[in-house]
């Protein structure tokens, strides 16, 4: 992580938490939510376009965590991969 004085990038947090370096729960609570609303940006922009995908079950998790995300399904934090196939295809 690189420090300049008493500054840390948002970026080097995030990668810090993605490898569990350091725990969301030990950041202070605004550093906390700037670091949790990068996450979840940089992982929306990262999820698939669901106009071009034909078979979702080649997707993994995390990817269909996105999708269901973006479709508003509830509940698909919690869901496993069969679940989350029959929520986004239902």
């Amino acid at each position: 992580m690189r420090v300049k004085g008493n500054v840390v990038k948002v970026d080097d947090l995030i990668e810090a938490v993605q490898l569990g370096t350091i725990q969301l729960g030990e950041l202070p609570n605004s550093t906390r939510n700037k670091v949790k609303s990068m996450m979840s940006t940089v992982e929306e922009r990262n999820a698939p376009e669901p106009d071009v995908i034909t078979d979702l079950s080649t997707l993994k998790v995390p990817e269909l965590k996105i999708l269901a995300k973006q479709k508003e399904v509830k509940g698909y934090s919690n869901m496993n991969k069969a679940a989350l196939l029959e929520a986004l295809n239902g």
